[in-house]
Order: structure tokens, then C-alpha cells, then sequence
């Protein structure tokens, strides 16, 4: 892994100059029909590869007009070999939240949905399923997928062409920071398991996102801006090494012919197809455009092969460009074994769980290690329902709570960073005692926030910032008498004069964010410092990672 970023590091000017090159004939790819202005992600093809389904957002036609955050569309594949005009996948299918599909059953007539449909609107997170009769899709039920939960503001999921293995990108108990990618298998009879997280080897602490299974069931590809890369999230491959779902070779980059300085998301290969699909924002028609890449047929081998030779082209006509430095696995266009039609889904029993369950634990100061007063909430995950507590002098405290549930417990006290942890009310029927440690809010203390993600070169906020934004926001409501001096910075690529702007205007979108939630201005400074301040050597995408990113200190109380 280390060789391929060095490879990519002394050859930088050269792979931008040849991806801009690749992508300039790239400019429609799908043709006119099915890229736009607007957010193209998510693709997902029916077993019969003719039709792709594909989540758009912000569009007028979507339910919830130019406001929506994602709608399901979907395109046919002519006798002529062009792709249709996309059409919207209706009502049935589609919400005023987000919407998308996750995977299709053999036959192609059971649909996996990303989310719950409740009232035809959108509702939590989760998995539902529609059937296609003929008088078109059902309407989507709930799959039960015990234990499942989803701390993070979005997810993406997957269905394996078989039928038989779910995977997600969600950050839940077991995360090792953002997103991570977990899997659940069927069981017999249709119903699912708990979802187990990939390992360390797959998942960072940063986000893994779009996981995609291929036909073998091994081969792995999902999007990281966690394990290095060209851009802010770049196209990885794995192989499982055994049945345990934690073992995995380790992730290796897709290579420039795929990934770019933009975002690359969503890998996705059709079964026995000769073609790998993906959406990317570089050189787009609009946010996200779909885009398609040739496989190399002679690679058979289960890793990534090492210089195969594949052609990048649109849908609409013949490849135009041959690309030489690619790492494509090509073992996923091998065949599968004969359809079988698709089982309902059942809603497996509840585990045999406690009748009660009991979660202790102490609040301390973090750097003299002291017993704090606090107030502690733990908040039901699924139903949102509250606890409040108050630790005693020395810190302890207890709840008991509903057996197999999911809670975020948050202690917060007057002069400390409020801090919080998951638990899930399972086992033995008690937990702790656990340590929750708090910053006190001391003139000159530093906070890094770790979660509040730009796009790539801009000031625009992702999804996903809004953790620490608000938590940042309740300090300062807490403590009314505080003031802090928000810092941005940058790794030390590029123009300093520009890192610099570009960390001010970082920097004055979260103070805008935070004015605009009720804060007086006169108790936020901000400074853009660039690349001149790095915590961590610019040698490697690992470590110039940890130098981007936004921090708070105090400067009075």
C-alpha cells in the first residue's frame, strides 16, 4: 500500500495531466441521456443488465422538488445499444427524504430499498423491500435486520448478486471512527443476520462508503478517504480470505484510469458483464456523473491484476481511449450458479434477551482524572426516548435500560466539553463500570474537530459536519461568557497563497454556520493558516490528512 501512494506521489503532476486527458473524453459518459446538472450516484443494475437504477437528487420532478435530497430514476438499455432517457421511478418507490435502491433479488422481480417507508414519506434508516407484480412495485415493507442502527446522517448499502449478503456503510457501536462497511448474511428461511463489522483492515477512521460485493462473493470494492489515494475519496479492492468476514487482503487503490482529484463512489460490476460502472464529480456534466470502464479479460486472477489493459468509453458509443496504468479485478465477470426464486422476507424472532439491564459507569476529568458532576442522557437510538441522570461527587452513575436496545450516552457539565459514547443493551444484562473522560474548557485548550469534511478544493460543508458543528454550537450556548478563535489549515501541496484563502473561507463557513444559529459574532475569531502550520510530516496521503482539518481555542471565558 505504502509503494502505491509513493508511486502516486513522485508521479503526481503526470497522472492529473493524464486523467484530465482521460476525462475530457469522458464528458458524457452514458451519453446526454442519463447524466445532468443534477447528482447522478448510486447505480445499480437489474440481473438482466438492461435496466440501471440510479438515485438523482435536487431535480424538480423528484417528490420533494429541488429540495430532495435523492429520488430512484431509472434507464433502459435499447436494441441500439443506447441507454433511454432516464424516467422517475414514481411515487411507489420514492419519498420526500432519500431514496435508493440497494440490490435486486435473482429473478429481478424483489427490490431492496435503502430506508424505511412509513406513511409514504420518508422515515429512519434502514432496509425495506417492494415486489413487482404485474401491476407494477408493492409497497416497500420493512426487512428486519436485528440490531441494526446508524449513528452517521447517511448510508449507503449493497446487495450481492446471489442475493444471499447485505453490506452497509454505516457508523454504529462497533466503528472505528466515521463509516465503516458491515455485513449481513441470510439465513434460511430469508431472515438476516446482525451485522458484523468488516475489521481494521478494511475499515479506518475516517469513512468507507458505497461497498460493493462481486458475483464470487470475495472480491470487495467500496470508497475510502481513509487508506490514501488521488482524491477525497478514491475506488479500493479487497479480497476476503475466509469465512469469518474480518479476515481481508489489504485494500489496493483502483488506480488513476479510475480514480481522480474529484470524488469516486459507487464501483459496481454486473454479473457477466465485460464493463465495471462508477460515478465520479471530476469533469462532470453536474455533482456526480455515472461513468463506465471496460474490464480486462485477460485478468482472471482473484487480486487485482497488476497491468491489464482496459478502455475508458461512454455508453453510447465505442471506447475511445486505452488506458495503461489501471488495477482492475476482472474475476467478478465470472458465471453464477442458476437463479432461484427469491424467498419473502421473514422478520426474525427477538434474541432471548434480560429482563433487565443495568449500565454504569464515572465521569472523570480528563487531565487530573477527578470525578465530575454531570449530567448524563442516555437516548434510545430507535425511538429516541430519554434518560437523565446525575453522577455523584465522585462521578458515578447507573441507568437501567430496555433490554436489547441501542443508546448514546452524553455526559455534559458546566466548564467541560460535553462528551458521548454508544452501547447496545445486549448480553449478559449488565455493563461498566465504562469511563467517560471531559476536556475542561480552560483558556488556551484546543479542540480538533475531526468530522467537519469539505469538498474537495471548496468551502462547501458534506454531509456528515453537522456532529461537530452542533457540538461546537452547545458549548457555546453552555457557556455564554466563552470566546474562540476558529483555525483552519491545509496540507502543503499546491499555491500557500491559495491553501491560505482556501482555509479562511473554510473557516468563515463555520463561523457563518454558527452566527446564523444565534451566536454573536464578536465571540468568534477566525484564522485561515494554510499549510504553514502542520501537525504531522506531508510525506504521504496518511499523515497530510492530519493536516487538514478545523480546531477551536478558547480565548476567554
Amino acid at each position: 500500500m505504502r509503494k502505491l501512494i509513493g508511486f502516486f506521489v513522485v508521479f503526481t503532476s503526470l497522472a492529473f495531466s493524464a486523467m484530465a486527458r482521460q476525462y475530457e473524453g469522458l464528458a458524457t459518459a452514458y451519453g446526454d441521456s442519463i447524466n445532468s446538472v443534477y447528482d447522478e450516484q448510486a447505480p445499480v443494475f437489474t440481473p438482466d443488465g438492461k435496466s440501471v437504477y440510479f438515485t438523482r437528487s435536487n431535480h424538480p420532478q423528484n417528490i420533494g422538488g429541488v429540495k430532495d435530497k435523492g429520488d430512484i430514476w431509472y434507464s433502459q438499455l435499447q436494441a441500439d445499444g443506447i441507454w433511454s432517457t432516464p424516467v422517475h421511478a414514481g411515487k411507489q418507490l420514492n419519498t420526500s427524504g432519500y431514496n435508493a435502491v440497494v440490490g435486486f433479488g435473482r429473478n429481478g422481480n424483489t427490490l431492496f430499498l435503502q430506508n424505511l417507508y412509513e406513511n409514504g414519506r420518508g422515515g429512519r434508516q434502514g432496509v425495506s423491500i417492494a415486489t413487482r407484480s404485474g401491476n407494477g412495485w408493492s409497497d416497500p415493507r420493512p426487512v428486519d435486520i436485528p440490531y441494526f442502527y446508524n449513528r452517521a446522517p447517511h448510508q449507503s448499502m449493497s446487495l450481492s448478486p446471489d442475493g444471499t449478503v447485505m453490506l452497509m456503510a454505516v457508523e454504529a457501536r462497533f466503528s472505528y471512527g466515521a463509516e465503516d462497511i458491515y455485513v449481513s448474511l441470510q439465513r434460511p428461511g430469508g431472515k438476516w443476520s446482525e451485522p458484523i463489522n468488516l475489521g481494521r483492515t478494511i475499515n479506518t477512521r475516517y469513512q468507507e462508503m458505497t461497498p460493493h460485493l462481486a458475483a464470487d462473493n470475495k472480491t470487495l470494492y467500496f470508497a475510502s478517504n481513509g487508506h490514501g489515494g488521488l482524491g477525497s475519496r478514491d475506488i479500493f479492492v479487497s479480497t476476503r480470505l475466509d469465512d469469518t468476514w474480518k479476515n481481508w487482503s489489504e485494500p489496493k487503490n483502483l488506480g488513476s484510469s479510475i480514480n481522480s482529484p474529484g470524488v469516486e463512489l459507487s464501483y459496481f460490476v454486473p454479473a457477466n458483464s465485460e464493463y465495471a460502472y462508477f460515478t465520479t464529480t471530476q469533469n462532470s456534466d453536474g455533482y456526480g456523473d455515472l461513468r463506465r470502464i471496460r474490464l480486462s479479460p485477460e485478468s482472471t486472477r482473484p487480486e487485482v491484476a497488476s497491468e491489464p489493459v482496459v478502455e475508458v468509453d461512454t455508453v453510447a458509443t465505442e471506447p475511445v481511449l486505452a488506458v495503461e496504468e489501471v488495477e482492475v479485478n476482472t474475476s467478478i465477470i465470472d458465471s453464477i450458479s442458476q437463479p432461484r426464486q427469491d424467498e419473502p422476507v421473514l422478520v426474525e424472532d427477538e434474541p432471548a434477551m434480560p429482563a433487565e439491564y443495568t449500565f454504569s459507569g464515572r465521569v472523570n476529568d480528563q487531565r487530573s482524572g477527578q470525578g465530575v458532576v454531570a449530567s448524563i442522557r442516555a437516548v434510545n437510538s430507535m425511538s429516541n426516548d430519554t434518560l437523565t441522570v446525575s453522577s455523584g461527587t465522585e462521578g458515578a452513575f447507573r441507568f437501567s435500560l430496555t433490554p436489547g436496545e441501542t443508546y448514546t450516552i452524553k455526559a455534559s457539565a458546566k466548564g467541560y466539553l460535553p462528551n458521548e459514547i454508544e452501547i447496545e443493551a445486549t448480553g449478559t444484562g449488565e455493563e461498566g463500570p465504562i469511563v467517560i473522560e471531559l476536556v475542561p474548557l480552560e483558556i488556551g485548550t484546543t479542540v480538533q474537530l475531526d468530522n467537519i469534511l469539505f469538498r474537495q478544493g471548496t468551502s462547501e460543508m458534506l454531509a456528515g459536519s453537522e456532529k461537530d458543528l452542533k457540538q461546537v454550537l452547545e458549548v457555546l450556548n453552555e457557556n455564554p461568557g466563552l470566546h474562540i478563535e476558529l483555525a483552519g489549515h491545509t496540507d502543503n501541496r499546491g499555491s500557500g497563497r491559495l491553501n491560505i484563502k482556501l482555509s479562511q473561507a473554510r473557516v468563515e463557513a463555520v463561523k457563518a454556520y454558527l452566527v446564523e444559529q444565534g451566536i454573536d459574532k464578536k465571540r468568534i475569531e477566525g484564522v485561515g493558516y494554510g499549510g504553514t502550520r502542520p501537525i504531522a510530516s506531508n510525506a504521504t496521503e496518511e499523515t497530510r490528512r492530519l493536516n487538514r482539518r478545523v480546531e477551536f481555542t478558547i480565548t476567554g471565558k
